[in-house]
Order: structure tokens, then sequence, then C-alpha cells
């Protein structure tokens, strides 16, 4: 069994898991850590699991935009869907993006 290194964190940020850009569902993530999340998708069946993504919006210099970070599939449930980032990137980055998505969806 692995153990896992990021520690994860709750947040309720609202995203959409896309394939080969289209869209498949809009959710919200269940938890967040610097290596992947998971996302309160409900069953989805994902056959191929080559060119995902999650698009979440934010603001960033007070303009609203929408993020794209290429995911891969780690795990299916009932519930959701466990994703790793493809591109690491910084701790801060990631989190200061989706954090901020959770921020501007709340204060709509």
């Amino acid at each position: 069994m692995q153990k896992r290194v990021a520690k994860r964190r709750n947040s309720s940020v609202s995203v959409t898991l896309f394939y080969k850009k289209k869209p498949i569902v809009s959710c919200s993530t269940k938890n967040i850590c610097s290596t992947g999340m998971f996302i309160n998708s409900g069953a989805v069946a994902l056959f191929n699991i080559a060119d995902l993504n999650i698009g979440f919006r934010a603001k960033e210099n007070g303009t609203l935009k929408t993020f794209h970070i290429p995911v891969s599939l780690v795990h299916q449930r009932k519930d959701g869907i466990g994703l790793k980032f493809n591109n690491l990137v910084r701790d801060n980055d990631i989190y200061s993006h989706l954090m901020l998505g959770q921020l501007s969806y709340a204060s709509r």
C-alpha cells in the first residue's frame, strides 16, 4: 500500500472535468493537495484516460479567468474520481489558483 506524501486539504471548488477539450462533468472538489485532487463527480465512466484536464474559474489581477490543469485518472469510486496533476507546478501556484477559485465562487 502506498503512503500518501502530500497532505490533502478539504476544499470545495467548482470545477469541470474535460476530455479532449469537451466537458464531461461539472462538480466540486472534495480535497486538494500539491499532487492532485478528488472530485465529487459521482460515477463517471472513463475508459481512455488521456487528454483529461480540470477547468475552474478564479480571479487574477481583478479579472475572472478560466484555468485548465492537465490531469490523469488515478482511481474511480461511486462518489467521484481521484486525479493527479500531470505537470506539477509549484505548490503555491496550484493552491493559490484553486483557493482563489473557491473564494470567487463563495463571493457570488
